[in-house]
């Protein structure tokens, strides 16, 4: 389950990222989705990330740590509105919530795949 996961976010955020270096209403400079360039970088880079680890035995340790990335990001959204944070990423509200339910949806496929690993002793095979 957290293999298909992990595929199927590493997919969507390589998409968007792609999406964001075309010009297009969606994903962009002035589209509904605010990136830049870094934004769209970001988002290739981590679903590759996502696609290439997802073969991978711990891919729930990794989906955990993702998890953690998404999550302060999307709580600095929320902090600090619209506009550039860090003087590289873009975020506007949306952003902020995609990046929210990106990391909800990492840690449950993580914890999935971690309880579904573990003996009756509650010790991982």
């Amino acid at each position: 389950m957290a293999r298909k996961i992990s595929v199927f976010l590493g997919v969507l955020l390589f998409c968007m990222g792609a999406l964001g270096y075309v010009n297009n209403p969606l994903v962009g400079d002035e589209a509904l989705i605010q990136t830049n360039a870094f934004n769209d970088f970001f988002h290739i880079f981590f679903g590759i990330v996502l696609v290439l680890f997802s073969k991978h035995p711990k891919i729930y340790f990794t989906m955990r740590i993702l998890s953690v990335v998404f999550l302060v990001l999307s709580l600095l959204g929320f902090l600090f509105g619209e506009g550039r944070l860090f003087s590289l990423f873009y975020m506007n509200l949306i952003n902020s919530w995609i990046y929210f339910a990106v990391s909800a949806i990492l840690f449950a496929g993580s914890v999935v795949q971690n309880s579904s690993l573990q003996n009756e002793n509650g010790l991982v095979k």
